[in-house]
C-alpha cells in the first residue's frame, strides 16, 4: 500500500530549516539525489520533463538578466534565482520517485498527513480567527485524498463525490473558503467523468447555477453570523455581497496591486522580490483594501500573491510568457489524461492538486511555484506515461 522511505520524504516536504535562508529538507536531498539520476532514461521516460527543464532554465536567464538591469539586491537575487532552481530540482526528483517507486505519491501524502497531524501549518503563517484552515487542514486535506484513492482503486466513485461535497461544506462553513471551492470543483468534475457526460454549454450552465447556489448558502450564512474568521470579514467590504466576482476582487486584492506594478514596468519587470519605493503599491493595497493604514507584512517588496502576475512583475514579459506555455502544455497533458477512458486510481489526487494549482497560479503567492508545483507537474507526467504504457 505504501512506501516507507516516501512517507518519510512526504513528512520532510513539510519541514524547513535556516541553511542561507529558509530551505525544505526535501530539497536537500532532490539536490544530493541529482548525480544518481539516469536523466537519459528519466527523460526518454517522460519527455514532458525535457520541456518543463527548459522552460525553468529559460525563466532562470530570463530571471537574472532581469536583476542585473534592477541592480536587484544580492540577496533578493539569491531568493529569487533559489525559488527556480529549487522548483525546477524538485520536480526532477518528484518525477523520477513516482517513475520508479511504487504508490510514491500515495506514500507522500500518508506523510503529508502525519506531519499535518502532529504540526499543523508548517509552511505558511495564518490569522489566529483561521483555526481550523491552519490546525486541520494540513491532515485533514491528505486524509480525504487517501480516501479518495482507496474509493477509486475499489471502483466505489460515488463516494468519492460525496466525500469531496461534504468536505468542500465543512471547509465553507468553517472559513476555508478557497479550500471548500476546489473540493467542489473537484467533485463536480468527477460527477461530469463518471457519468460520461458531454462538456457542453448546458452542462457548464447547470453547473454554474449549481456553484451559485451554493455560493448564496454561503453569503447567506456569514451576513447570519453563522461564518466567522478574516476571510468572512471581507463580505462587509462588498457593494454587493451576492457578486462573486466582487468578492474574488476584495479576496484577493493584491492581484490588482501587482496588475498596477506589471503597468509601471511592464517589459523588463522590477527583479526578484521587487523593491517597493516609498510604499507605492503598499499604499496602493491599503487604499483598495478600505484602510487608512500599511500593514506591517506588505510594506517594503511588492506582494506577488499570485505566480503568473508574480513572474510578470519580477520577470518581466518574457518570464512570464515562457511560463504560460508551459502551464499551458501541462494542463493540456492533464486534458488528455481527463479524457482518455481509463480512469486511474490516482484521479481523484489528480484532480484536487491541477484545481489546486489553477487556483495558485492567480491567487497564492509566488512560493506555491517551489511549494505545490512539482507535486503538480510530476503527478501530471507519470500518471499520462503511465496510462500511454498500459495502452
Amino acid at each position: 500500500m505504501f512506501n516507507l522511505r516516501s512517507v518519510l520524504f512526504g513528512i520532510f516536504s513539510k519541514i524547513k530549516i535556516n541553511l542561507i535562508g529558509q530551505i525544505f529538507i526535501t530539497e536537500i536531498i532532490s539536490l544530493l539525489s541529482l548525480p544518481f539520476i539516469n536523466f537519459k532514461v528519466l527523460f526518454r521516460k517522460n519527455p514532458q520533463l525535457i520541456f518543463i527543464s527548459i522552460s525553468f532554465i529559460l525563466y532562470l536567464f530570463i530571471q537574472i538578466f532581469v536583476d542585473l538591469i534592477n541592480n536587484t539586491s544580492e540577496v533578493d537575487c539569491y531568493r529569487g534565482w533559489a525559488m527556480i532552481v529549487f522548483s525546477l530540482i524538485s520536480t526532477i526528483y518528484y518525477t523520477y520517485l513516482g517513475s520508479y517507486k511504487k504508490n510514491f505519491f500515495v506514500s507522500l501524502l500518508i506523510g503529508v498527513f502525519f506531519i499535518g497531524l502532529i504540526l499543523g501549518e508548517t509552511t505558511l503563517k495564518a490569522e489566529s480567527d483561521n483555526f481550523f484552515k491552519v490546525r486541520f487542514l494540513p491532515f485533514l486535506n491528505p486524509l480525504v485524498l487517501i480516501l479518495s484513492h482507496s474509493f477509486f482503486r475499489k471502483k466505489k466513485y460515488n463516494r468519492t463525490i460525496v466525500l469531496f461535497f461534504v468536505f468542500a461544506f465543512i471547509c465553507l462553513l468553517l472559513n476555508a473558503r478557497s479550500n471548500g471551492v476546489i473540493f467542489l470543483i473537484a467533485g463536480i468534475l468527477i460527477y461530469v467523468k463518471i457519468k460520461n457526460i458531454s462538456i457542453s454549454f448546458l452542462t457548464l450552465l447547470k453547473a454554474s447555477v449549481f456553484c451559485y447556489g451554493i455560493y448564496v448558502i454561503y453569503i447567506n450564512n456569514v451576513i447570519d453570523g453563522n461564518i466567522k474568521g478574516s476571510t468572512s470579514k471581507q463580505i462587509s467590504l462588498l457593494s454587493n455581497p451576492y457578486n462573486p466576482f466582487e468578492l474574488l476582487y476584495y479576496g484577493r486584492i493584491d492581484s490588482a496591486v501587482l496588475l498596477e506594478a506589471i503597468g509601471d514596468k511592464p517589459l523588463l519587470g522590477h527583479g526578484s522580490w521587487a523593491k517597493d519605493e516609498d510604499n507605492k503599491y503598499a499604499r496602493i493595497q491599503a487604499r483598495l483594501s478600505g484602510k487608512e493604514f500599511l500593514d506591517y507584512h506588505i510594506v517594503g517588496y511588492v506582494r506577488a500573491h499570485s505566480i503568473v502576475l508574480g513572474i510578470w512583475a519580477y520577470a518581466g514579459f518574457f518570464g512570464f510568457l515562457i511560463m504560460l506555455i508551459m502551464f499551458f502544455k501541462l494542463y493540456k497533458v492533464f486534458y488528455k489524461i481527463f479524457k482518455q477512458p481509463l480512469i486511474p486510481p490516482l484521479f481523484p489526487v489528480l484532480l484536487i492538486v491541477a484545481v489546486q494549482m489553477l487556483w495558485h497560479l492567480f491567487y497564492s503567492p509566488i512560493g506555491h511555484l517551489r511549494i505545490s508545483f512539482p507535486l503538480f507537474a510530476s503527478l501530471i507526467i507519470v500518471e499520462y506515461n503511465k496510462i500511454n504504457k498500459i495502452k
